[in-house]
């Protein structure tokens, strides 16, 4: 239920989707969920509207999110543009922005020559700024993602050490 509100209420991207408003905000979803008296369901839905969050812009990206907020791992924003010295570095997926890690994950789509390029740049820029950009695909969604968390947590808890997520 958290994947289909954070679906609602994510800014689209006007150059993918041509609208640039949420479906839905969270305050729009709190009123209407306040309203309803006799809805079946209804606690489990302001369950999950309490762990939604604007940003994500895929499954994937609410199911990591969720799991490293369920593993401590707290403090993550969802697709902020990040930028250093006025350049932009890029939007990953989540970031840690006092730890300088970025994390992205990977689905189907990055693995065509294009987003190959794309993503190799991607790191090569969130590098060169002195960010630790971890790469994730479904390899690290294993075992409720113990992977990828072991991963970030290591990355956001000693960011002198180097990390890559890589597999």
């Amino acid at each position: 239920m958290v994947i289909l509100i954070d679906w609602l209420v994510r800014v689209p991207r006007e150059e993918f989707e041509g609208r640039i408003e949420p479906h839905e905000t969270l305050t729009s979803l709190r009123e209407w969920i306040a309203a309803q008296r006799r809805i079946r369901g209804r606690p489990a839905f302001q369950s999950a509207l309490e762990r939604a969050s604007v940003g994500s812009d895929s499954p994937m990206e609410t199911k990591l999110r969720l799991a490293l907020e369920d593993a401590g791992i707290t403090g993550a924003v969802c697709n902020a543009v990040i930028t250093d010295g006025g350049h932009v570095l890029g939007q990953p997926d989540l970031a840690f922005l006092e730890a300088k890690v970025a994390v992205d994950y990977h689905g189907a789509h990055h693995w065509t020559a294009d987003g190959i390029a794309r993503d190799l740049r991607k790191r090569d820029r969130f590098e060169r700024a002195g960010w630790k950009y971890i790469e994730l695909c479904a390899d690290h969604a294993v075992h409720d993602w113990a992977p990828a968390t072991r991963l970030i947590r290591d990355a956001v808890s000693s960011p002198s050490l180097p990390v890559t997520g890589r597999v």
